[in-house]
């Protein structure tokens, strides 16, 4: 990234990424996943992580943090190939733009635009035990051609 350029973040983060924030919470069910998004970021603490118990932190939160770019398996050197595969193969969930802190910096915002955000809401991190709708719809796993990816 050039130093001139604005930073972007991934609203699909890990909770142990530099910087890594509190998107929202996961709500509804695992069939049909809703995140519940923050009215502000909270940093994604020890403090809070714990609050999921025996669960994965990203089985409870969605985590929101700088795009790390080259270093993703799914960034293609310009563009997040993530972001263009929700927005292909998930239907869209709301019509609105849901009230979101993170937008302002969204690689997703800014690569699909509302086409990103109307599919956000049942993007989950980790899916333990998926449906067989989800494994069908499973967006996460790169395509192995035509992609860079890293180890």
């Amino acid at each position: 990234m050039h130093s001139d350029a604005p930073r972007r973040t991934c609203p699909s983060a890990q909770p142990d990424m530099p910087g890594s924030t509190v998107l929202g919470i996961l709500a509804g069910s695992a069939d049909a996943p809703e995140v519940r998004y923050l009215a502000r970021p909270i940093p994604a603490v020890a403090e809070i992580t714990s609050l999921a118990g025996d669960l994965l932190p990203t089985e409870v939160f969605r985590f929101s943090a700088e795009c790390v770019e080259d270093r993703c398996r799914h960034f293609d050197g310009r563009d997040c190939t993530l972001a263009k595969r929700l927005t292909e193969v998930l239907p869209p969930v709301i019509g609105v733009l849901p009230r979101c802190h993170a937008r302002a910096a969204c690689r997703w915002w800014h690569q699909e635009g509302a086409a990103a955000c109307f599919r956000c809401p049942q993007v989950v991190t980790t899916t333990i035990g998926p449906t067989p709708e989800q494994v069908t719809v499973t967006v996460a796993e790169p395509p192995q051609t035509g992609e860079r990816h890293a180890s």
